[in-house]
């Protein structure tokens, strides 16, 4: 019983642990706005002066948790539409990479799916 303690109170610390280092949904979310927003703002006076596309769409985004005891595993599944921004002008040939660049300087993971070329 004691062995069974120790291997559940291990297992909790490592889940712990590796969830502390990713972001909520709330902050992903929060941040995907806020490089949209980035995109949008940065993109309109371009597309006023020259004409052009400001694209908004919204991909999912899936937070999955897995609990796990001796053999017996659960998970539990949240999918959440992301807001995602592309632009011509700050693009170039690869859809969505200003959006991407963004994510990625605020440390936030990138999901696939935002690759519309």
């Amino acid at each position: 019983m004691h062995k069974i303690g120790l291997i559940a109170l291990f297992s909790l610390l490592v889940s712990a642990n590796t969830y502390a280092d990713s972001p909520t949904l709330g902050e992903f979310f929060d941040g995907a706005q806020e490089c949209s927003n980035e995109v949008v703002i940065t993109s309109q006076p371009l597309r006023e002066q020259n004409g052009g596309i400001i694209t908004l769409k919204s991909v999912p985004f899936d937070e999955i948790d897995i609990s796990q005891y001796d053999i017996a595993t659960s998970q539990h599944s949240i999918i959440q539409l992301i807001p995602v921004a592309e632009s011509t002008y700050l693009d170039g040939s690869s859809a969505g990479s200003a959006w991407r660049n963004c994510m990625a300087g605020k440390g936030l993971p990138v999901p696939t799916g935002t690759q519309t070329n």
